[in-house]
């Protein structure tokens, strides 16, 4: 017979109780509910993670054209780029190389 080191199969194996029984079925079942927790997060880290990626390129998209819309730019006393900078906007980045 092999050793078990999971609670589970040892309270089954070993238990002789009602208790040991239903601690066994309780714990498979919080085991079986925070997998499906698990799976539930990690969706919806990856739907808020294309969320913030599309409102970052939105934002950036209002940004640039915030810069070439400047009267600074429009006069040729900046670029749109130094813009951005003097702003402390990187909304040009996909821009550069």
């Amino acid at each position: 017979m092999t050793k078990s080191h999971d609670i589970v199969d040892r309270l089954r194996l070993f238990g002789s109780s009602a208790v040991e029984r239903e601690a066994a079925n309780e714990i498979e079942r919080l085991r079986d509910e925070l997998a499906r927790n698990a799976d539930e997060f990690r969706e919806t880290i990856t739907e808020l993670r294309q969320r913030v990626e599309t409102l970052t390129s939105e934002r950036d998209e209002a940004r640039r054209d915030v810069c070439y819309l400047r009267p600074c730019v429009c006069l040729g006393l900046k670029t749109a780029d130094e813009y951005a900078q003097f702003r402390g906007w990187d909304c040009f980045k996909e821009d550069k190389p």
